[in-house]
């Protein structure tokens, strides 16, 4: 994921997922920002700072659609389809 002059790479692209598969963020940013993956009751934050590059994962445990969103733009991200 990229973020730089408030937008994002990728912008609001579906990616098809499996359930139980490991998902793992790898952000560099212009700005300070929060990455945050809608994941029902248990959601996912990603802390990352300003010109630092910084890697996250989470695992998707049951089917749906899941946004990832930049919360300081708030924009979304990544759109994940779990089958």
């Amino acid at each position: 994921i990229e973020i730089a002059g408030g937008k994002t790479i990728p912008n609001a692209e579906k990616i098809n997922v499996r359930v139980g598969q490991k998902v793992i963020l790898n952000v560099t940013s212009d700005t300070d920002d929060e990455i945050h993956a809608h994941l029902g009751e248990n959601g996912y934050q990603l802390a990352v700072r300003a010109g630092r590059p910084a890697t996250g994962s989470f695992t998707l445990d049951s089917p749906g659609s899941f946004e990832v969103e930049s919360h300081h733009l708030e924009k979304t991200i990544v759109i994940l389809n779990a089958r």
